[in-house]
């Protein structure tokens, strides 16, 4: 075999390598957060719905610097194309500079979901604060939203669990486990602060902000 050709084989196998190395995004059977490993499916249903969600993608929440759970974010094809029609076309380094792009994620119509796949053990009550804490930047300590939200979040949660919290276009939000609802709460304003905590100004976690971008591009595209 020549040099050229050696070259060029050993080129392509490095390039197969690269794209199935642990951490990268793409997983045979859905999305890898890449630093929790945790995969997520490409479109998920919530009960009560028949329109599968799209995964636009997502990252981790760390605690100081404990990761605490990875988040993938879903989103409505059909609302998020005609909601996000003016960045179609654009690249996701692009919408991760554009603090437009952001509010219009918040702010579109249609029905989106944050699941969570939690990588350590917690009590109720903790991720029930952090939750309240997070959303009190917007939403006023006295809305009897928040009260009604956090005691949806008694249970203990083990390493491995999963909980979706899902914002319907019609104001409610809705908690979800082991694909049951446990308890929903109808309040556009809190559906508004859940999502400014992931994707306002000043979110939560900057990895869960950027990497909620990823797909978008090729959301927009139909792809």
């Amino acid at each position: 075999m020549s040099r050229s050709r050696s070259s060029a084989v050993l080129l392509m196998a490095l390039g197969l390598a690269l794209a199935v190395a642990p951490g990268s995004a793409l997983a045979s059977d859905g999305w890898k957060e890449p630093a929790t490993g945790e995969v997520f499916p490409l479109t998920v249903t919530p009960p009560g719905s028949t329109t599968p969600l799209a995964l636009t993608g997502g990252g981790v929440r760390t605690k100081v610097v404990f990761k605490v759970y990875a988040l993938a974010f879903y989103v409505d094809p059909a609302a998020a194309a005609s909601g996000l029609a003016a960045w179609s076309g654009k690249p996701a380094g692009a919408l991760r500079e554009d603090k437009a792009f952001y509010a219009a994620l918040v702010d579109f119509p249609g029905d989106k979901l944050a699941a969570m796949k939690f990588v350590r053990d917690l009590e109720g009550a903790q991720i029930g604060d952090a939750l309240d804490a997070a959303v009190a930047r917007t939403l006023p300590s006295g809305d009897p939203a928040r009260t009604k939200f956090r005691e949806l979040w008694k249970d203990p949660i083990k390493k491995g669990d999963e909980s979706w919290i899902v914002i319907r276009a019609s104001g409610e939000v809705a908690v979800v486990r082991g694909g049951q609802v446990v308890g929903t709460v109808d309040s556009k304003p809190l559906g508004k602060a859940l999502l400014l905590a992931w994707f306002g100004p000043e979110p939560v976690s900057e990895s869960i902000r950027t990497g909620a971008a990823e797909r978008i591009p090729g959301l927009l595209a139909g792809k």
